[in-house]
């Protein structure tokens, strides 16, 4: 009996697998028309050639951008099958440093140009380089140590195939390779919002310059400012808002890309840069700022080195202490408190952390120190639009009387050393 139910299931189960798989098939058969349809009204004409460009600068790392440009041409060749009117141009601008030996002798499916600047001028000159050069409808940029995902290419054209009316369109940009426990903290920090924003958000102002596209029109008399840092940060953001005037990026999880993980010293390096940038950010646009602290832990180790230097010098051991005191109780406080117990997050996820805000506030105060403006010192950096909320405006008064004690207690050790 068993055995005849089983037999009689069997014809049923065939005809549902049959008529799922054929539903499914002229599903994707009649999406995909629908993208050739969008494709031939887009271009005009089903036989024009449509070109899309993308723009690399990059100063060496010539290993690094042998990786990207294969993933791009294995992708590419796979784009071309069901895009067959579309050309890609690959525009890579080498920065400075020393001549590329090896992409010389490469061959690709695409249509590549490299262009040569023997002087160091920064990705936002090379950026604009690059710019100058592309005819393409679609403008795509990426960092030069980041390899594209399966489909990439696609995805992007796609996108702004079916939103016609968006400038931008962005993606993920998703750290693989080696990570000690000091880069995981540095992944999982809110440093690394920008590159996940498409996890939980589907449109933003800006969007890293790793992974993103506009529609060559929407470019016509913009540029990248060149007063950014030369390594990059910030000139994506000064960027986005330009082209953009208060429209938004729209964001899709399906377009990944795989940056390469940074040293402990680079990570540092680029929070110092992201830092002094976030200063240049805040002078063009003072309502919009990359980052809120509300604590500012290089005013708390400046001033530890300060009063050690003037321990050294005049033997003021009281100040020194109490300077030490306050900087240890800030740690205990901010990486015990306000992390573990708090956040539930590990005791060195604070310090870390700690470490990571200190290199960010040291550049964006170098910054500052270098334009003659130290309002920094006594008012917190605000970021986005609105008002300040209550908790915020108490941060703040908090900071001002902290670093007002830290200026008395430089004066106290000013009189000792002087006495």
């Amino acid at each position: 009996m068993y055995l005849l139910k089983v037999f009689l299931k069997i014809p049923v189960i065939l005809l549902i697998f049959y008529f799922n798989s054929n539903m499914d098939s002229n599903f994707k058969q009649s999406n995909f028309d629908g993208l050739k349809h969008m494709n031939n009204e887009m271009s005009g004409n089903k036989n024009e050639i449509f070109y899309f460009d993308i723009i690399i600068t990059a100063k060496e790392r010539e290993n690094e951008l042998l990786l990207l440009l294969d993933s791009i041409n294995k992708d590419y060749s796979n784009f071309i099958k069901d895009f067959s009117n579309w050309r890609l141009n690959v525009y890579l601008i080498r920065d400075g440093g020393n001549p590329y030996q090896k992409l010389e002798n490469q061959d690709f499916l695409f249509n590549f140009t490299l262009l040569n600047q023997d002087i160091n001028r920064g990705s936002s000159f090379g950026r604009n380089l690059g710019l100058e050069y592309s005819k393409g409808k679609i403008v795509i940029f990426l960092d030069s140590d980041v390899i594209i995902d399966y489909d990439f290419l696609k995805n992007h054209v796609v996108h702004h195939l079916k939103h016609k009316d968006a400038i931008g369109i962005a993606g993920l940009t998703l750290f693989k390779g080696k990570k000690n426990f000091f880069f995981k903290e540095f992944e999982n920090s809110y440093f690394t919002i920008p590159f996940k924003r498409p996890y939980f958000s589907k449109e933003t102002d800006w969007a890293p310059t790793s992974n993103i596209s506009f529609k060559r029109e929407k470019l016509y008399g913009f540029q990248f400012c060149e007063v950014f840092p030369k390594g990059g940060g910030g000139e994506d953001i000064d960027f986005c808002l330009k082209v953009c005037k208060g429209e938004k990026i729209l964001l899709f999880k399906d377009l990944k890309v795989f940056h390469k993980t940074y040293s402990n010293v680079s990570v540092l390096k680029r929070l110092f840069r992201w830092g002094y940038a976030d200063g240049i950010i805040e002078q063009i646009y003072p309502n919009k700022r990359i980052w809120t602290f509300t604590q500012n832990p290089i005013f708390l180790l400046f001033y530890v080195i300060i009063t050690l230097l003037f321990y050294i010098i005049n033997e003021s051991y009281f100040v020194f202490i109490v300077s030490s005191t306050l900087f240890l109780l800030y740690l205990v406080l901010y990486c015990i408190i306000w992390k573990r117990w708090l956040y539930n997050q590990k005791i060195r996820a604070g310090f870390i952390l700690f470490l990571l805000e200190t290199f960010f506030e040291a550049g964006r105060i170098w910054n500052k120190i270098k334009v003659g403006d130290f309002s920094g010192v006594y008012s917190m950096p605000y970021h986005g639009e609105g008002q300040k909320n209550f908790f915020l405006t108490i941060f703040l008064k908090i900071r001002i009387a902290r670093n007002l004690l830290y200026g008395v207690l430089i004066i106290i050790n000013v009189i000792l050393f002087l006495s």
